[in-house]
Order: C-alpha cells, then sequence, then structure tokens
C-alpha cells in the first residue's frame, strides 16, 4: 500500500503523538536488544488480543530499558497496541501473560494507516542480567482489543542468535509457539554498573541466570537425562548461614517431578553417601520437587518451610525415584554465566566430577543471626524447681546489634523469664561478627505442658526470630533434711538460758516442705533466734535456713525432752531429741570442830573460816555458831582447794576436791587449836607447923600444848607465897612451883589459902589454882602430937 503525501504526513503526526503519551526516551540510549537490523524485508508478523507477539532476548549486564518497539506495516489501522517486558527463567521460558507474575514494564504506543515503519514506546526500568521477553498485543494496560490484527514485516537474518523469536503467545494459556517470520524488535536503553547485593539475599548458583543453554553458537539445546538410577548435581560452599527456600534449575521436556535434595558434605571435595546406600536419602538436609513440564523451562521447587543451612560444604543432587518423586527430565548443559562450583555425577556406589555444567541455583536468605538450640526444651521438671538454661546466639552480619526488642509470648509466657548475666546479649550493643547468650528461666504456676515463644528482636535486624519454648511440669517430692537429730544444751544454771544451738533445716527434694508448726515436750526448751520464718511456713527446694533452740532448766539434773516438726498433710513429723543438765548450785559444807586446849572430844568452832579456790574468785564463808557451814558454788572448776582457818587453831587444807552439779560435798574438818594444854601435879596441899615456924611445899605445872604460856600466880594470904611468881612455859615444858608458908605472929589454929594461877597463850586466858591447907600447932598441941607419934 502506498500513501501520500497528506497521509504520511498525518501517520508522522500521529506516531509523534503516541511517544507523547508515556515517558520520553533518554537522549543517552543505546541499541540494546534488536532481533534483526532495520529496514523493510518484506513478509509480516501479526497479533491481537487474543494472540500475542514477541521475541525473547538475553541481558549480561544491569541496564536500563529506555525505549521499545517494532516495525509496522502499512497494514494496521488506528488503534492503540501494548509493549510489555517480561521476565522468564531461561530462553525456552514463555512468558507468564496469564497472569503478569513477572511483569517488569508496560507501555502504549497508538497507531495510525500509513506506511510501514519503526513504532515505539518509552519506559524507565532497570533489569538485572537474565532472559526477558518484549510482547506485544492488545487489550491489556489500556490498548483497546476491537481492532483487527496488527501486522508487523522485517523479515529476514536474525541478528542475535541466542533470542527466541518471533513467536506468538496464546495470553490465556501462556502457549509459545515459535514462526517463521524474522520482524524487527528491538530495545534501547544503557548499561548500568551491577547493583550490590541486597545484604540479606541467598544465592548459590552453579550458572547465572542469564547463562546460554546452547551447546554451541549453531547447534540446539542439550540436556543430561535425570533418572532413578543416577544423580546429577553441583557443588557449593556457604560461609554464613542461610535459610534455604527455594531450589531452580533448568530442566529439558519431561513429566511428573524430579527431586532436588542438598547434602552436607565434609569438605570441598568429599563426596555425599553413595547413591545406593540405604541412608542415602536420610543424610540429605533438605528436598524438594521440581515440576518437569513438556517444554524446556526453568522449574522451581519451593520448601514448605525454609531450611537452615549452616555454614560448610554442600552438594546439591537432582534425580528421580527417590524423596518421593516419580518423573523424568534432562537437566539442561549450559556454556557461558558459569559460575563453576564443580559438577557431580553418580550411580550406584561410586561419585565422579562431570564435565557438564548446569544452570543450578539455592534462593533464600542470609541468616542475620542463629540461636543454638533453636528450640529450647527445659525437660520434665517438678514444679517448684523449674529451671534455667541459656541460648547461644552468633551474629553472622558486620553490624551490630542492640538486642532490645526481646521478648516472650504465647500462652504461658508468664512462666518463662530473661535472665542476664556476663557475656549476655542483653547488656547493650553487640558487635557484628561475635556471639552472645540469653539465660531463660523455667518458673512455672501450674502441672503440665508449658509452650510459649522466644522473639529475638532488636536494633540492627530486619527481623524477629522466634525460638520455641517448652517445658512439661510434675508435680516434685519435698525431702527434709536436719543436720542432727540430737541437740544437748550440757549444763546451764538454774533459771538463765544456754547459749543458742543452731539447727539447719535444709531440702534436698524437689517441692516445697510445709512446716506447720514447732512443739517442744517441755517449757524448759525453746526456739531462740535463727533465719526460719517464724509461724507455718514453706521450705523451697534447695534452699536452707536454721532454727535457734536454747535451754532454760528449772530444776537441777539432767533434763531431756523433744523438739517434734508438724510437717503438712502426708508427710510424717521429725523430731529432734533434746536433754541438758540443770546447774543448780554445787554445794560444798559441813562442821568444822575443835580439839580445843586439851579436850580429848571434838568441839564446834563458831566462826571458823573458809575459803575455797579454784573459782573465777576465791569464796569465803564462816561456820556458824554450831560449827556447820555452807558455800553454793555455779562455776565448779574441779579440783577447788579449800582453806580452813580459825583464831588461835591450826588451819587445814583440803585440795583436788571435785564438785558435781546439784550435789552437796560434806567435809568435816578437825581444827588443833594453837594453845597450850596446862596441868598442875597437885591441886591441894597441907602442912602443919608450930607456931612461929616456916614450912616448904611444890607442885609441877607442865604444858602439853603447842604454844608457850605466860604464868602469873597470886597468893590470896599473906602467909602463902610462890616461887616463881611469874614466867613462861614452854610447849612440851614444866615448871617447878616452890611454895612457902609462914606461921609467924599467928596463933594456933587451921586456915586455907589459894594460889591462883593465870596463863596467856592468845587465847582465852586459862586458870590454875592450887589450894595450900596451914594448921598451926601450940606448943602443947604439937608435944601431944608428937607424944601419939611416939606411942
Amino acid at each position: 500500500m502506498t500513501l501520500d503525501s497528506r497521509s504520511r504526513t498525518l501517520l508522522i503526526a500521529t506516531l509523534c503523538l503516541a511517544v507523547m503519551l508515556v515517558t520520553p526516551a533518554r537522549a543517552d540510549s543505546e541499541l540494546v536488544f534488536e532481533s534483526r537490523g532495520p529496514g523493510d524485508a518484506g513478509g509480516s508478523h501479526s497479533f491481537s488480543a487474543s494472540r500475542f507477539a514477541g521475541h525473547t532476548f538475553r541481558l549480561t549486564e544491569r541496564t536500563r530499558i529506555t525505549e521499545v518497539g517494532f516495525y509496522a506495516d502499512e497494514r494496521f489501522v488506528a488503534s492503540t497496541v501494548f509493549a510489555a517486558i517480561h521476565q522468564i527463567g531461561m530462553v525456552e521460558s514463555a512468558a507468564d501473560v496469564a497472569n503478569d507474575s513477572r511483569l517488569k514494564a508496560s507501555a502504549l504506543i497508538s497507531l495510525e494507516p500509513g506506511d510501514a515503519e519503526t513504532v515505539s514506546a518509552a519506559v524507565d526500568v532497570i533489569l538485572e542480567p537474565g532472559w526477558y521477553s518484549l510482547v506485544f498485543g492488545k487489550g491489556r494496560y489500556g490498548a483497546g482489543s476491537s481492532a483487527p490484527l496488527i501486522g508487523m514485516r522485517n523479515t529476514g537474518t536474525v541478528q542475535t542468535p541466542v533470542t527466541r523469536g518471533p513467536f506468538n503467545l496464546d495470553p490465556v494459556t501462556n502457549q509459545r509457539t515459535l514462526v517463521g517470520a524474522s520482524t524487527r524488535y528491538f530495545a534501547l536503553g544503557e548499561t548500568l554498573p551491577p547493583a550490590a547485593p541486597p545484604p540479606r539475599q541467598f544465592l548459590a548458583e552453579s550458572a547465572g541466570p542469564a547463562a546460554n543453554p546452547l551447546t554451541g553458537p549453531t547447534s540446539g539445546l542439550s540436556a543430561s537425562t535425570l533418572t532413578d538410577t543416577a544423580a546429577r548435581g553441583e557443588r557449593f560452599e556457604l560461609t554464613r548461614p542461610a535459610e534455604l527456600e527455594s531450589v531452580v534449575a533448568w530442566l529439558s521436556a519431561g513429566s511428573g517431578e524430579v527431586y532436588a535434595a542438598v547434602f552436607p558434605v565434609s569438605g570441598p571435595t568429599a563426596w555425599p553417601p553413595a547413591f545406593s546406600s540405604p541412608g542415602f536419602e536420610a543424610a540429605a538436609m533438605a528436598s524438594v520437587a521440581l515440576p518437569a513440564r513438556s517444554q524446556w523451562d526453568e522449574s522451581i521447587g519451593e520448601l514448605e518451610s525454609p531450611v537452615l543451612l549452616p555454614p560448610g560444604h554442600y552438594v546439591v543432587l537432582l534425580g528421580s525415584g527417590r524423596f518421593g518423586t516419580s518423573g523424568s527430565a534432562g537437566l539442561i548443559d549450559v556454556f557461558d554465566e558459569i559460575n563453576q562450583t564443580g559438577s557431580v555425577v553418580g550411580s550406584g556406589s561410586s561419585w565422579v566430577v562431570a564435565s557438564n555444567n548446569y544452570r543450578i541455583a539455592l534462593n533464600g536468605r542470609l541468616v542475620e543471626l542463629t540461636a543454638s538450640p533453636d528450640a529450647l526444651d527445659f525437660g520434665t521438671v517438678p514444679l517448684e524447681i523449674g529451671g534455667q538454661d541459656a541460648i547461644e546466639v552468633t551474629i553472622w552480619g558486620d553490624q551490630p546489634v542492640t538486642f532490645d526488642g526481646i521478648s516472650i509470648e504465647g500462652a504461658d509466657s508468664a512462666a518463662f523469664g530473661l535472665l542476664s548475666g556476663p557475656g549476655s546479649c542483653l547488656q547493650g550493643q553487640i558487635p557484628g561478627g561475635s556471639t552472645c547468650s540469653i539465660g531463660l528461666s523455667f518458673s512455672p504456676d501450674r502441672l503440665g505442658a508449658h509452650q510459649a515463644a522466644l522473639h529475638i528482636a532488636g536494633q540492627g535486624l530486619e527481623d524477629s526470630y522466634p525460638v520455641s519454648l517448652t517445658g512439661m511440669v510434675i508435680a516434685g517430692q519435698a525431702d527434709l533434711q536436719i543436720d542432727r537429730d540430737n541437740v544437748d544444751f550440757g549444763l546451764v544454771r538454774l533459771d538463765e538460758r544456754s547459749d543458742i544451738e543452731l539447727l539447719t533445716l535444709s531440702n534436698s527434694g524437689t517441692a516445697s516442705v510445709p512446716i506447720d508448726g514447732l512443739e517442744f515436750s517441755s517449757a524448759m526448751f525453746l526456739r531462740d533466734g535463727g533465719d526460719c520464718p517464724t509461724g507455718a511456713f514453706l521450705l523451697p527446694p534447695a534452699q536452707t535456713c536454721t532454727l535457734g533452740l536454747a535451754f532454760e532448766p528449772e530444776a537441777p539434773g539432767p533434763i531431756s525432752g523433744a523438739l517434734v516438726l508438724v510437717l503438712g498433710e502426708d508427710l510424717d513429723p521429725v523430731t529432734i531429741d533434746l536433754s541438758g543438765d540443770g546447774l543448780g548450785p554445787a554445794q560444798v559444807g559441813g562442821t568444822v570442830i575443835s580439839l580445843g586446849r586439851c579436850e580429848l572430844e571434838p568441839t564446834p568452832l563458831a566462826n571458823a573460816e573458809v575459803t575455797i579456790s579454784g573459782q573465777t574468785e576465791s569464796l569465803t564463808v564462816f561456820s556458824d555458831p554450831d560449827g556447820e557451814y555452807e558455800a553454793t558454788l555455779f562455776d565448779d572448776q574441779a579440783p577447788l582447794s579449800i582453806q580452813f582457818s580459825a583464831a588461835g587453831h591450826l588451819a587445814a587444807l583440803r585440795e583436788g576436791i571435785s564438785l558435781t552439779a546439784n550435789e552437796l560435798t560434806l567435809l568435816d574438818v578437825e581444827l588443833t587449836a594453837l594453845l597450850g594444854c596446862y596441868a598442875l601435879s597437885e591441886t591441894a596441899l597441907a602442912i602443919e607447923l608450930e607456931i612461929g615456924a616456916s614450912g616448904s611445899l611444890s607442885a609441877v605445872i607442865s604444858n602439853s600444848g603447842p604454844a608457850t604460856g605466860t604464868l602469873a600466880i597470886q597468893s590470896s594470904a599473906d602467909w602463902l607465897t610462890a616461887l616463881p611468881m611469874s614466867g613462861q612455859i614452854g610447849a612440851g615444858d614444866s615448871l617447878i612451883l616452890s611454895i612457902e608458908v609462914s606461921a609467924v605472929d599467928t596463933l594456933a589454929g587451921s586456915e586455907d589459902g589459894v594460889l591462883s594461877l593465870q596463863i596467856s597463850d592468845g587465847g582465852e586466858p586459862v586458870e590454875l589454882s592450887v589450894t595450900i591447907s596451914r594448921t598451926v600447932l601450940a606448943p602443947d598441941d604439937l608435944f601431944q602430937d608428937r607424944f601419939e607419934e611416939g606411942r
């Protein structure tokens, strides 16, 4: 069809208006993709609302697309069409135009009838390396759908052999059909520097998304068959943990499902378990089924829940007939955009390094932190014991973290608590790349299962990391232990209180011991101090307290009793034996007797001193008028010594005396007086004298005592004298008294006279006397006497 000048002018104006309806192209845009060079080569390719048209192209660098278009022939009528860019998995994938799941950009192109011409629309979208489909059609994005087919011309040699197209695409089924025409499709834009990877993106891949699945520039696709008797895959390494979410593989035409399984291995050249090993499937950390479709396409297997892969070496294998899959497919070979990880292939018991390269990718998120364990079970614990444990947290990023968002949530959250200590995550900012700990307590208040979740969050973390907390609570068993079963207070003075004796109560069981009360069998035993609560109380597990006990004797002698600890229901009471001695006064007493001066029988001695030594201080008592004494002692520090003394007596010392509390020791002591014992040989003398005459008599005074006496003599008559009239009589000595009797100047007759002897020796004076009877005779009487004598 030939257009006149007016029509050409109208067409040009219309095209200019269409371009103005969208974002203008950048002035520095360059050709990014074209299916063939410009110019009319004849032929046509059309599209409509029920049949889209397009072409697939590859980007190996990050690119901004600013304009897309095609070469339109002269057959079109006035209409609006859309241009869209869809991302696809690989060169053979069909764009998902039914759902627009990977639509990247769209724009409208307004057309008017005229000559064949290049038409385009401005867009602005940044695309990462990979495969894309440029799609044109009607009935979408504001493009009308009632017009007839839109034709495109420009057949000839395809300029980019790694593309696929042109094609027709069913907008309902996504069914792609390649066509023979070589229509010109193109995209303009600019190459950009690579974008920094997202900090949390996890991607381990054996070939990039822009890899070319051709084995050569002119040959067709090839694939390695996946069966139930062999497995193929790639090696890779993780330097930090990641959550695996999906596995991507380029598969050739197949049916059913094949599996992808991830195996941890010990090193970069280590192998997974033998393919024929019974433990092959069990060794996998993760597995997922991949759909094997009839066309050559990218296949994605999404895990039901992410699987944490720790840092280390891994092998990802693809095959069939394992992990619940049954299907067939080919693993497509690629030859560029390779991230060489090391392909492997195995069958039976052997593994070898493969020469093929595949596009296998593991997708997910890098983990900011890991918690070990990632589920904390406190196990089965008694109700009052609970438990404590800790979770170690590793920060894998470089940025510091402040854990100010940690919380415990769930129906039983009150049973769990946070603990802080050295190395705790709760102590301020934690540097990136380091570890810290979160201490946890389990303090339930009911029996049965408990469950909550610890959420680890804070500044520097994008996500909250949950850790399951569980515990089972059972009733505990009380076990009261007492450090002794008897207490002896020893000797205690009456009406005084003993020193406190502590009784230690310990609960070595797993439930509290209910102590309802204390019962003493005697009021002389009582509680005094200690740190156990007063009244009824509970002694928790693993706790101790002390009971202070005392003894106040009210009677002398041994006293015994008991303390009964009354325990709660179903627990037997506990009895502690108690004993002590009432220290009632220890006594020493007796009678102090004296032999006197010359007495043969002892007599009581009043006011004799009794001095008791051996106590803190000496004690002195006196005997009463009957010679009896008694001393009460409380500090009977045996042996004691007792000193007896009295004026004029020889002291007596008793040593090494031991007293027993509450007993009386009697000591009868004889004191020898330190006095003389005097005696006269004569107490009465008689003498006859004639008038005018004198005569002599004698008497002996002796001293058998231990003292020296001083003698003084007095006469009751002038006719009676003694020599000596004074002097001393030593101990054991005697003295002869010469008694002179005179009859001068007297008349005849008889008369008595007395010599009184008084002896002093420090005691009471001793008085002795001698009576002298004098008879004076007249001369006749004298004659008569003599006569009588003569007869």
